[in-house]
Formats: C-alpha cells, structure tokens, sequence
C-alpha cells in the first residue's frame, strides 16, 4: 500500500512540477549517504528507476556506436522574446516555468510533433568537474540545462503523464563548458539564480529572460536523440531527448553563484548517474553528415551481415 502511495503521490507532483518536487517532502534526494531516500534506493520506492529506459546516458562520439542521421533545423517558436517566468529554487534545482504556457513552442528537429515548452531547469555538481547528467564519452560538464515540453496532442500535463506515451514529453539538454570571462548572455538567468537564493524568498514571478541569448548558438549546432526517461523520481519513461553537442560557455565565478546555497543538507551533486543504453538506437543528427561508419550505413550493414553469417556458419558445423 506504501508503494502504491509513493507512485500515487509522485504522479500528482509530476503533474506541476514535471521533474521536481518543490519541497523536501518527496522520500527521494541526491544523498549519496542516504540510504533510504539517496538514489541507491529510488528504485525500491520508484519501480520506473529501475527500468530499462532510464536515462541519462553516456553519449559516446564514435560513429560505430551511432545511428547516423543528416541534422533538421528547428522551428523555436518565441524562444528569442523576453518572456516572463515563475523562477523557484527548491534546493535540488532552480526551475523557470514558464507563466504564458503555450506562448514558446518547439518543432522541427526530426521530433516528429509540435511541443510546447513548459519549463527549464539546471542540474550541477559540487565542483566544476562534474555536474552534468548526460556524459559524452565519459566527459562531464560542470553543469546541464533542460527544457522541458508537452507533446501538444495533450491538453493537460496529467494527460501527458498519464498516457505512458514514449514521446509524451521532449527534454532539450544544453551542456555548459567553463571559461575565462563571464558570459554576458547569460546575466539575466545568473540575476534570477541570485534572487531566489534569498533565505527568505524562494521565489520570483514574472522575470523576464530570453534564452535564445545563450541556446541560439548550440541549437544549431549537431544533436543526440533517444527515447528515455525523467531523470528524477518517478522515473517514468515517457521522454523523447535530445541533447546538443555545443556546449555554452560559462565563468567559473557565474558557476558558483548558481552553485551556492544557504542550505546543503540536500546534497551538492544535483544530477543523476548514467544509466544502461541497453538496446535503445542511439541517433547523431549530424550537421556535417557523412553516412560512413555509422550504423545504418550501408557499408557498415554489409559487415554486420557477414559477421552474422560466419557466426551461423561456426554454430551450424562446430
């Protein structure tokens, strides 16, 4: 009966916060040491956290681990205007949700629907080593940026969830790699970061950002695609991601405000561990695509063939 309340409970948050909960009263964190509510035991709460779709993953480069597919543009509706946005830091992350809903919408990009952006939010680590869910290759970042959309065939965010569809929600994933200077593109969101770090005041409303100042570039650049998970509790596998492979350039000193909190009993690593690809196909849309060497490419094909032949011929007379 516990369990099925865990679900119950973690549904109905998922339904307004989509990734996070707003307070500490989910039984999950990021605790490593924490042996009942830390990620070693969100799969015993959680039955999704232990699936074989988890995300995220390890993103290798190699073209013989790869689908290869040529790069389709994006159609970012409203990205580039100064929207207002509901900014909350609950602790494991700051999330701007988005207060027009439906205003910013996303489509193009091999997606194969219209979405809707709902919100974004940022996953760091403790130091500039590691912060990033998403790997590439074994690299972290020090710190990764989702948007959040519904796929706009559901009216509600419930419906979503509730469908259990693969492709219910699209994540947008944007690394982001140190530098020397500040990024003044990203002021805007360093300013809201600052203002909700507040002891008293946890939220803002109606801060104005325009995240085509610091995506524009990366959005062009190539991307990842599979099908996955949320990556926070409760794990439900209802996400198409994509994850460009540009990262956006940020301080060290605008990585430490984001990263200092008046409260660390949450943790200080705020991201999840890679979990198995498994058989999932992997795709790299690639802006310079060649078919060579991917998966799918017809040389690539051939020898998979072949193998697949001499491995009957040995079974079959050995």
């Amino acid at each position: 009966m516990m369990h099925k309340n865990f679900l119950l409970f973690t549904l109905a948050a998922l339904a307004v916060t989509l990734c996070f909960a707003d307070d500490d009263s989910e039984p999950w964190n990021y605790v490593i040491a924490d042996k009942s509510k830390g990620p070693d035991s969100w799969s015993t709460h959680f039955e999704e956290c232990g699936g074989s779709k988890n995300s995220p993953i390890d993103l290798p480069t190699s073209k013989d681990e790869l689908y290869g597919e040529k790069a389709v543009g994006w159609d970012m509706h409203k990205w580039n205007k100064f929207n207002d946005w509901t900014v909350l830091n609950n602790h494991y992350t700051v999330k701007f949700s988005l207060e027009n809903e439906g205003i910013m919408t996303t489509k193009g990009g091999a997606l194969g629907a219209n979405y809707e952006v709902l919100q974004f939010h940022l996953h760091w680590g403790a130091n500039n080593r590691k912060g990033s869910e998403h790997l590439v290759d074994g690299k972290s970042y020090p710190m990764e940026l989702h948007f959040v959309h519904k796929n706009e065939k559901f009216t509600t965010v419930q419906d979503a969830v509730s469908s259990g569809d693969s492709d219910a929600f699209a994540a947008l994933g944007f690394f982001f790699e140190l530098q020397e200077e500040d990024n003044p593109d990203l002021d805007d969101l360093v300013e809201a970061v600052k203002a909700v770090r507040n002891e008293t005041n946890y939220q803002e409303s109606g801060v104005k950002v325009n995240v085509s100042e610091f995506v524009s570039s990366a959005s062009r650049s190539s991307y990842y695609r599979y099908f996955g998970g949320l990556t926070t509790p409760g794990c439900q596998e209802i996400v198409l991601w994509t994850v460009f492979t540009e990262p956006i350039g940020i301080s060290a000193d605008q990585m430490e405000i984001i990263r200092t909190q008046d409260d660390n009993s949450y943790g200080v690593d705020f991201f999840r561990e890679v979990q198995l690809l498994g058989s999932r196909p992997l795709t790299l849309y690639d802006t310079n695509y060649s078919p060579e060497g991917y998966l799918n490419s017809a040389e690539t094909f051939q020898i998979f063939n072949f193998l697949t032949f001499i491995s009957l011929l040995i079974t079959r007379f050995f």
